[in-house]
């Protein structure tokens, strides 16, 4: 049976916290700004395209684990 659809934002909390990344490290990852990583995991902001490319990227998931 396929496990549920999980929101994009929490998988992507819990790849930071199994790493012991913070919302800096995020928005680092990003290129963004100091608060873009913040913004996002509250909800405020919205991954792009390019984020989704770059996280997956970095954690070795695929981008639609992400969405």
């Amino acid at each position: 049976r396929p496990l549920p659809k999980a929101d994009g934002r929490v998988v992507l909390r819990h790849l930071l916290a199994e790493r012991g990344l913070s919302a800096a490290d995020l928005s680092r990852l990003l290129g963004g700004s100091r608060n873009l990583g913040a913004m996002i995991l509250r909800g405020e902001r919205n991954l792009t395209v390019g984020h989704i490319r770059t996280l997956a990227a970095h954690f070795h998931v695929s981008p639609e684990v992400l969405l």
